[in-house]
Order: C-alpha cells, then sequence, then structure tokens
C-alpha cells in the first residue's frame, strides 16, 4: 500500500533547493529485539483520523517509514553543504480554511536526528510543506562528518586537481574532505611548485578564488585549507624555477633538433 504523493519545497542550505515529490510506502518496520511486521494495513486502519490530520504520528510503530518526513525531503535535495545549520529547521505549514487558513511555522533542531536518531525533530510532511535550512556563518565541519556518516548526504564528494601535481584529474573524496587532503589523493605537490590556487562557483553565481603559498599543516578550515565541495578546483601553479626551465626547453628544442639532423647527414655522407 502508497500514499498519495506529497509536493513540498525543500529551500536555504541544501545542496539542490526546489521541489520535490515524496511517497510513504508501508511495509515491514523491524527495530531491535522485535521482529513482527508491524506496516500492516490492519494497524494501519487503526489510526485515529484526528492524529492521521495532525500529523503527529510519534506513536505509530510505522511513522518512521510509512510516512515521507523532513529526513526525507533533505535527502531528496542531496543533503547538506559545509554552512547548513541543522540546529534550526523550519516547517512552514498552509492551514487548511476550516481550521481559520494561514500558515503556521516550527523550529526543528534537526542535529539530534543524525547524532542519536532523534526522531521527536523528524517532522512528518504535508502536501504543500516548506522546508528551509538555516545557514551557518561559518563551517560546521563536525557536523558534515556526522551527515557523511548517514544516508542524508552523499557519501563523496568529486573535485578537479591540475598541475603540479603526481595524479592530476577528479578526485572523489569523502563528505568534510579538505584541499590538503585532496592534494595527498592526487599524489602530492611536485617539488618544484608554485602557489596554489582555488576556484569555487558559489550557487549565488559567485567565485571564490584564493591563491597562496602550500602549507601541509593548515588547520582544516583555514583560509588556505578549505572545507570541499562538490565542483570545487584545485591547480598546483608552475614555480618560477618550472617555468623557466619550460621556456628554455621550448627555445632550445628546436636547434637541438637541427644539430641532430646536420650530425646524421654528416655521419651517413662522410663530410
Amino acid at each position: 500500500m502508497a500514499y498519495r504523493p506529497i509536493r513540498v519545497y525543500v529551500g536555504g542550505e541544501v545542496k539542490r533547493p526546489g521541489y520535490y515529490q515524496l511517497s510513504g510506502v508501508t511495509g515491514s518496520f523491524q527495530q531491535p529485539g522485535n521482529v513482527s511486521n508491524q506496516g500492516s494495513k490492519s494497524n494501519l486502519d487503526n489510526l485515529s483520523i484526528a492524529e492521521a490530520q495532525s500529523g503527529n504520528l510519534a506513536s505509530s510503530p510505522f511513522s518512521q517509514t510509512a510516512l515521507p518526513t523532513v529526513f526525507d525531503a533533505l535527502r531528496n535535495a542531496q543533503g547538506l553543504t559545509p554552512f547548513s545549520d541543522l540546529r534550526k529547521v523550519s516547517v512552514t505549514r498552509k492551514l487548511p480554511e476550516d481550521q481559520g487558513g494561514g500558515k503556521v511555522r516550527t523550529e526543528l533542531n534537526f542535529l539530534g536526528v543524525i547524532t542519536n536518531g532523534d526522531e521527536s525533530q523528524n517532522l512528518r510532511l504535508f502536501d504543500g510543506d516548506v522546508v528551509v535550512v538555516a545557514k551557518s556563518d561559518e563551517i560546521l565541519r563536525d557536523q558534515l562528518l556526522k551527515a557523511g556518516q548517514t544516508n542524508i548526504s552523499p557519501q563523496f564528494v568529486q573535485v578537479f586537481v591540475s598541475g603540479r601535481v603526481k595524479q592530476p584529474g577528479p578526485q572523489i573524496l569523502p563528505q568534510a574532505s579538505t584541499l590538503n587532503q585532496a592534494l595527498i589523493s592526487a599524489g602530492g605537490p611536485k617539488f618544484l611548485k608554485g602557489k596554489v590556487e582555488f576556484v569555487r562557483f558559489t550557487r549565488e553565481g559567485e567565485v571564490d578564488r584564493r591563491i597562496f603559498n602550500y602549507n601541509p599543516g593548515a588547520a582544516a578550515e583555514n583560509f588556505s585549507n578549505p572545507v570541499l565541495m562538490a565542483g570545487d578546483i584545485i591547480r598546483v601553479n608552475e614555480s618560477v624555477l618550472t617555468g623557466t626551465l619550460n621556456v628554455i626547453d621550448e627555445v632550445t628544442t628546436p636547434f637541438a633538433g637541427v644539430f641532430g639532423t646536420y650530425a646524421l647527414i654528416k655521419g651517413v655522407g662522410g663530410f
């Protein structure tokens, strides 16, 4: 048995804000020490109409699996960003006319849901609900690490590393990884290297571009060791010396070819 899909909006600090269609499906839900089928239709029929309309289904044995929740909405929006503040998640709901109309909003501390499974903050959603995740002023790396251990966000991010590294190309890293970890994944910088360039295209259409000296000991979230997001670009530039050697090589290579050809002809012709 399946519920009619609902359409909700997910906004704020999620990876893919927008409208999402969520479905609730009944089935067998097993808790530790309890292997009985709790998702049967007979149990579902025992729900009171008032309970279903209120959305307060915490006492229902299948409320965690059968009905769409805030967790489902955030997961469909591809999870969190480094700036997502799960302590401040709001749900806005439009009231029906027979209940006076208007809107009501509730604030949730969703951090407990991903840290210890606190379902009291995992609100059931209704058609037309709006879920918004607040933005933190600073990167919440510990929260991102915890989220990476659940299925609310993709487990890995992909960034691109180029330039003076041993293994340039796309690098797939765990959530909350840093720039220095990406460079290690790419085999590390070569001995002769210049400054590191970091580029990120933000959702606001801006470009976060930084140029700095490579600092393998920099702390996470430092200016020269940012926490990475999918799509970030990292380039280790040429040093002054490698740039000079490249120029010399480009200038001398044609002459070396000419003299090599001359020596070959001279050796064959005997003159």
